[in-house]
């Protein structure tokens, strides 16, 4: 005999639509019955509905046993709470070979499969202890003399209009003999933000002694600035014994020079 403990999720008087979830003694699973599907089971001698693989608890965790399915739509799985500080509402771990989640959309080419909205912290973080932390992965197998652009970096300002030097960038971080700390920014912006003129402008950033500084910047106009200057030589063998390697850029007065 099932046990006839149950939890009502919807609040007010016991409508035909409302949900039951009644739990097996013995297996732990759920079934899930509404009032109708009693009226149907008792007056017309319809099945009752089918045990549902649920959470299995050992210990202080729980876990599924078999594969689990919420396929209807406008419906999903909500996670929400308010924890304590390093802690999620949501937490995934994968000791095996496969993936620890695998997300697919079969919406319209307009649908992502992942999204992380964060108003103040991180939307998304991703770490790995030995692997690629992220992978960007284009399975599109139409258009093979084409470049698919596989990763998109964008700064939205809403509905507010964007002004000369909005831009977005890319952080590089690195451990260093005490802390991880910035190595290098990629940044890319706009120069001229004004649509119809719009003008970029992508830099680079890097350290030298513990100092900041953008080392060169490729213009819209497609000039290239050097932004620190490489220094100043008589010659190849004043550039070598001032330091410079084969492949470095100096200056000859006026002159870009190459160390060979």
């Amino acid at each position: 005999m099932p046990d006839k403990r149950y939890i009502d999720f919807t609040a007010g008087t016991p409508e035909p639509t409302h949900i039951f979830l009644i739990s097996h003694p013995v297996t732990g699973l759920l079934k899930s019955i509404t009032l109708q599907d009693f009226v149907d089971a008792i007056g017309s001698g319809i099945a009752a509905p089918t045990w549902q693989q649920t959470l299995k608890t050992e210990g202080v965790q729980s876990y599924f046993t078999q594969n689990n399915l919420i396929q209807q739509a406008g419906y999903s799985l909500n996670f929400q709470g308010t924890l304590g500080i390093g802690y999620a509402n949501l937490g995934l771990q994968n000791f095996g070979t496969g993936s620890a989640i695998s997300v697919l959309t079969a919406g319209p080419s307009v649908a992502s499969v992942v999204i992380g909205n964060s108003t103040s912290g991180q939307g998304i973080n991703v770490t790995s202890q030995g692997g690629y932390a992220i992978v960007g992965v284009s399975t599109d197998a139409t258009n093979l003399n084409t470049v698919i652009n596989v990763i998109r970096v964008q700064r939205s300002a809403g509905v507010s209009a964007g002004a000369n030097g909005i831009g977005a960038g890319i952080e590089f971080y690195v451990r260093t003999s005490s802390t991880s700390t910035m190595t290098n920014e990629i940044i890319s912006k706009w120069t001229d933000a004004t649509t119809a003129t719009r003008t970029s402008e992508l830099s680079f950033t890097g350290y030298l002694n513990g100092t900041p500084s953008t080392k060169f910047k490729i213009k819209g106009s497609g000039v290239i600035n050097i932004a620190t200057d490489p220094g100043n030589h008589v010659d190849n063998a004043a550039a070598v014994t001032a330091g410079l390697s084969t492949g470095d850029i100096y200056r000859n007065g006026d002159i870009l020079m190459i160390v060979h």
